[in-house]
């Protein structure tokens, strides 16, 4: 199973790539007719955004934008140095996410992208009288 199928991308889709490394593309290993934008596009709507951040200051600063990008059936994956991996961070699986959760985003899922990365799903949540629901 190709990291693109654990991820969710299926042919005809509309991926936006934030902050990505070079190989990422050659780890996807994509499927037809995905279509790739380096950047956000005015107007455009995505299937899927990937965020790459670094450490803790790399969520703060991008969260916001980042979210504003995310429709509500687009796919978000925030990719982070995963321990263990050459890569330097203050994140992890639990820790680092403020700026995220505190605007009703939580973590859902984890899949590893490679030795040195790994990425979580989050999810748009919200606050009902009966506790917290998926939006």
């Amino acid at each position: 199973m190709t990291l693109a199928h654990r991820l969710g991308v299926r042919p005809g889709d509309r991926l936006l790539l934030l902050n990505a490394p070079e190989r990422y593309l050659r780890l996807l290993e994509l499927p037809p007719e995905v279509h790739i934008d380096l950047g956000p596009l005015p107007g455009s709507r995505y299937d899927h955004v990937h965020l790459f951040a670094l450490d803790e200051g790399t969520v703060r600063r991008e969260a916001g934008p980042t979210l504003g990008l995310v429709g509500p059936d687009t796919l978000l994956w925030i990719c982070y140095p995963r321990r263990g991996g050459t890569i330097i961070t203050d994140l992890s699986a639990d820790k680092g996410w403020d700026a995220v959760t505190e605007q009703g985003w939580r973590s859902t899922a984890q899949e590893m992208v490679d030795s040195d990365w790994a990425a979580l799903r989050f999810e748009r949540f919200r606050q009902t009288s009966e506790g917290v629901d998926r939006e």
